[in-house]
């Protein structure tokens, strides 16, 4: 999948240079078309940081193409291209043991069986499945006196994680205090100003529906 995806773009490229010096717009272009090859086959949940061993070469991947792209000149291709497939190989073994997680959690539910009738324990599925959000859930319900929450809120938060972490390479974790704060301010003005639009939208509503009484 990966390899044909790659044949499109390698036919419009320059033949490929080991000692040229590529331009830090070169550097942003190669990786983002590789965050788009790696969206293209994402599957939420097969992220490096789910492994901690994936999660150091991830981090290490990720400090070496800074590095390199802050290079005086620029760094060679041939540089630039091996940091490349090496975060690349860490995003695919991620995916590959995820996957091999997927099937083997698929096959210890087809035998988990209730002691009187043959049935799947729906305990044995939950506590195999890691009980995703359950944390969150026990918070809420305690500290809120609301009903437990379902599987929804949570999962919705991890994929949104999922998708920032392919479309922006997960750069928060290592991104600066200043700059992350700076970046929480703006999206925090958002969702104000998303509030104050839909209070506007409600109070007119409302109205709307006064009107018909």
């Amino acid at each position: 999948m990966l390899a044909e995806s790659r044949e499109p773009l390698a036919s419009t490229e320059p033949a490929f240079d080991p000692n040229r010096r590529l331009a830090l717009a070169d550097c942003c272009a190669s990786l983002a078309a590789l965050h788009a090859d790696l969206a293209a086959g994402h599957e939420p949940g097969a992220v490096p940081w789910a492994f901690p061993d994936l999660a150091e070469r991830h981090r290490k991947a990720e400090d070496c193409l800074d590095a390199l792209a802050k290079t005086p000149g620029g760094p060679t291709e041939a540089d630039w291209r091996a940091g490349l497939e090496e975060l690349r190989a860490v995003w695919l073994e991620a995916r590959g043991r995820f996957g091999a997680q997927a099937r083997a959690t698929r096959r210890t539910d087809k035998t988990a069986k209730s002691p009187a009738g043959g049935r799947p324990d729906a305990g044995a599925t939950r506590r195999h499945h890691g009980g995703r959000g359950l944390q969150l859930r026990r918070w809420y319900t305690g500290h809120m006196g609301a009903e437990p929450m379902t599987d929804t809120f949570p999962t919705a938060v991890a994929k949104r994680l999922d998708v920032g972490a392919v479309a922006y390479g997960d750069r928060s974790f290592q991104q600066p205090p200043g700059e992350l704060t700076d970046e929480i301010e703006q999206e925090l003005l958002d969702v104000c100003a998303w509030s104050y639009i839909l209070w506007c939208r409600v109070r007119a509503l409302r109205g709307a529906v006064e009107q018909r009484r």
